[in-house]
């Protein structure tokens, strides 16, 4: 990272950190920054335009290590040079590749269970639909949760208590491990998992899921341009809908779950769960 300084309005000189790549951005910072993203009028090109708010000031204010957004607050301008230095974390892209089957985080190993579909319990995709019902249509909402069921701390049983620390502990983890598994779960994994020996249990949990995410996407403006951090998220949500979507109203009849009761965890069959 580099180290930057910017001056408050009352003449401090406030210290944080320019990253210079994906590998030093927390998950956590970058998610707070992608939901701060407000759309920009029609006819502008955005570059830190989205940004230009309390919400996003001190979101990016937060992610570069700086103790308040006051000066950009009292100086919009100065997210200029912000811009200028890391045009990549404004306008992307994003860390491309498939999941990291492994990778050690403040101390702890962890092992990656989402590329293997079949060997998902369901428990595991409960938690998954679960979350993304918490996410009110923004899947990066619940990001470290998703990643806390997708990874599988080495030599301990997967449980809520491992799934809760984990989370906790990939607030921190950085985006160049984080995005691609986010990813690969969002437009592949749950779309084709349906197809599998967890079928049964999983479709109420995937239909109620979709259903939320339907409802927070037509609740979202559709007019002007967004830029790279407004769209990131709706782009995967619908997605990630059109896929689910498919596979639910091809794969098997809504009839063939009508023994299952959405609801209800418990009801799941206890051999899959």
């Amino acid at each position: 990272m580099h180290k930057l300084k910017i001056s408050a309005s009352d003449g401090e000189v406030l210290t944080g950190q320019l990253p210079e790549s994906w590998a030093e951005v927390p998950l956590q910072a970058y998610v707070g920054l992608a939901l701060a993203a407000q759309p920009v009028p029609a006819g502008i090109v955005p570059t830190v335009h989205p940004f230009a708010n309390s919400a996003g000031c001190q979101a990016l204010a937060t992610l570069l290590g700086l103790p308040t957004a006051e000066p950009f607050l009292a100086d919009i301008s100065l997210l200029l040079p912000i811009y200028e230095a890391t045009p990549w974390l404004f306008d992307g892209p994003l860390p491309a590749g498939q999941p990291a089957p492994g990778f050690t985080h403040l101390g702890q190993a962890y092992a990656y269970v989402g590329g293997d579909f079949d060997t998902l319990t369901a428990g595991q995709w409960e938690a998954l639909t679960s979350f993304l019902q918490e996410s009110e249509g923004q899947p990066l909402r619940v990001a470290p949760q998703l990643l806390a069921v997708l990874y599988t701390p080495a030599g301990q049983k997967q449980s809520a208590v491992t799934v809760r620390d984990a989370a906790l502990a990939f607030a921190t983890l950085p985006l160049s491990l984080a995005w691609p598994a986010i990813q690969s779960f969002l437009l592949r994994a749950l779309p084709l998992a349906l197809a599998t020996q967890s079928y049964l249990a999983a479709r109420p949990l995937v239909e109620q899921v979709v259903h939320a995410l339907e409802q927070g996407l037509a609740t979202s403006p559709t007019s002007g341009p967004r830029g790279f951090y407004w769209s990131t998220g709706r782009w995967l949500a619908k997605r990630w809908l059109k896929l689910a979507r498919k596979q639910l109203a091809t794969f098997l009849p809504p009839s063939a779950t009508t023994a299952v009761a959405p609801n209800s965890p418990s009801n799941l069959p206890a051999k899959a769960r």
